[in-house]
């Protein structure tokens, strides 16, 4: 009787362990980009591409700048639950500001969520801005991208001009 016990608990434990070792490590799931991946959707005189990130030294036009997702099937865009865009705000009279968007893959046009602004019109400094990535989710087969808003260049104390930045981004799921 004693021995059938151990062989039925022995047994049970070797298929507790064979369901452990099988199982998927579960990881959260991170990418960070530098502002390289961005691309200027607006015509601007000056933008530099430096080891700071991509700045407006543009003191008239602001610079939108639209930065790739990634989107393949291990890592959707439609699970990811946190942005993080890294900019550096030179321009004291003005806002920074990004939003997830989508370009409609079968109709023209696209939409974009809501968005998130620098603290306010006289901050100046590095921020994260973090807009809400439901856009991606409800236009899973559509294309993904940050929108940023880049001010122009502000007169400054010691270099004609103070530049604001898109320094990168991070996707989290």
């Amino acid at each position: 009787m004693n021995y059938r016990r151990h062989l039925a608990l022995f047994a049970l434990s070797a298929a507790a362990g064979l369901v452990c070792a099988a199982a998927p490590a579960v990881h959260a799931y991170w990418v960070k980009q530098h502002a390289s991946f961005c691309s200027a959707q607006w015509s601007v005189n000056s933008w530099t591409l430096y080891n700071g990130g991509f700045e407006n030294s543009d003191p008239v036009n602001q610079m939108g700048l639209l930065c790739p997702v990634a989107d393949d099937s291990q890592h959707p865009k439609s699970a990811v639950a946190a942005i993080n865009v890294h900019v550096r705000d030179g321009n004291a009279t003005s806002l920074m500001w990004a939003e997830a968007c989508v370009t409609f893959r079968t109709t023209p046009g696209g939409s974009c969520g809501d968005a998130d602004w620098t603290t306010d019109n006289s901050f100046v400094g590095y921020d994260t801005l973090t807009p809400p990535p439901d856009v991606w989710a409800d236009h899973p087969d559509d294309y993904g991208y940050i929108f940023v808003l880049v001010p122009v260049a502000a007169e400054g104390r010691g270099s004609p001009y103070l530049t604001s930045a898109v320094l990168g981004y991070e996707l989290q799921d």
